[in-house]
């Protein structure tokens, strides 16, 4: 068994600037890569924060979206644990 990521990139964004984010995951799709956008991994109902914790443990990279809106509250949480699994991991 390996222990590869599942996905290639995680897009944390402001849920405000979804449209854009998305736009760039369509992109990012067509040039081949797996990409965690959370609106289509998170299973209505479902604890997304458990869902992302998970995620961000499974990707080979992160986008990071800063809009004009700046971080939203739950991705300012899920910088911290993409900051903390780079720092364990070793990843610069």
């Amino acid at each position: 068994m390996t222990n590869q990521p599942d996905f290639d990139v995680f897009l944390a964004h402001n849920s405000q600037n979804k449209p854009q984010v998305k736009a760039i995951a369509t992109k990012l799709k067509r040039r081949g890569l797996k990409v965690w956008l959370d609106e289509e991994q998170i299973a209505p109902g479902r604890a997304f924060q458990d869902v992302i914790q998970q995620a961000i443990s499974n990707v080979k990279s992160a986008a990071i979206f800063i809009g004009t809106e700046g971080l939203g509250k739950w991705q300012i949480l899920e910088l911290r644990s993409l900051i903390s699994r780079l720092v364990e991991a070793d990843i610069p």
